[in-house]
């Protein structure tokens, strides 16, 4: 292959990466965009990331009762999808069973899908050019809020009961902070994790709003 050669396939490849650049770099109308501060207030208003909370321990309290008979035949003899709750609430050793298609920890999924969006959002927002000061902090303290109660659920879901004489030695549950591919998931100190949500939630003090629009956004 001659010189003339080479350089004809290389002005077809810049031609070809510059015509593809003007199709993909089309912001469509109407369409989400990342980096604009109404995704992120779009991102705070999904009610369902935020509200959930640790079941596992409601279920092995002594306030839940099965007492509906289908209930009972969908929960406490099931061995696939709705069998961690019959464990739970029968006491098991076992919870999650490494068998059938659904042993995954729900709660622990959820509580930790939560801290991502939250993560996101306090990692994200500070570069976003199309909002006010004030309007990017309020979003980084709501997003404080739900990773401190997010954690306070699942420290005390799977870690031991805060004692003051025990807690910096005692297996919390992984802090993850920021969203990366290459972080380490150990599991961080009963005292390292509450020192956590106390500092998210004194962080978030300042921009909080006083009121909300909506119940469930963190005043």
């Amino acid at each position: 292959m001659n010189y003339r050669t080479y350089l004809f396939f290389a002005a077809v490849v810049v031609l070809l990466s510059a015509g593809c650049r003007k199709y993909v770099d089309i912001k469509t109308q109407g369409s989400l965009v990342p980096g604009e501060w109404q995704n992120y207030r779009y991102l705070l208003n999904n009610s369902s990331s935020y509200e959930v909370s640790p079941s596992i321990t409601d279920y092995a309290a002594d306030d839940v009762q099965y007492v509906d008979g289908s209930q009972q035949q969908r929960d406490m003899a099931s061995s696939d999808y709705y069998g961690w709750a019959g464990r739970c609430y029968s006491w098991q050793p076992v919870i999650y069973t490494l068998t059938g298609f659904y042993y995954q920890d729900y709660n622990w999924e959820s509580l930790y899908n939560t801290i991502t969006n939250a993560n996101v959002i306090i990692e994200e927002v500070p570069a976003v050019t199309d909002a006010t000061e004030d309007q990017k902090n309020e979003l980084i303290a709501e997003a404080l809020v739900h990773r401190g109660d997010a954690y306070l659920g699942l420290v005390n879901t799977y870690a031991k009961p805060y004692s003051i004489a025990s807690a910096a030695t005692d297996l919390g549950v992984p802090l993850v902070l920021k969203e990366t591919t290459t972080q380490s998931l150990t599991r961080n100190s009963v005292a390292e994790v509450y020192r956590q949500i106390i500092a998210d939630l004194r962080a978030s003090i300042p921009a909080l709003p006083v009121t909300q629009a909506y119940n469930q956004l963190p005043t």
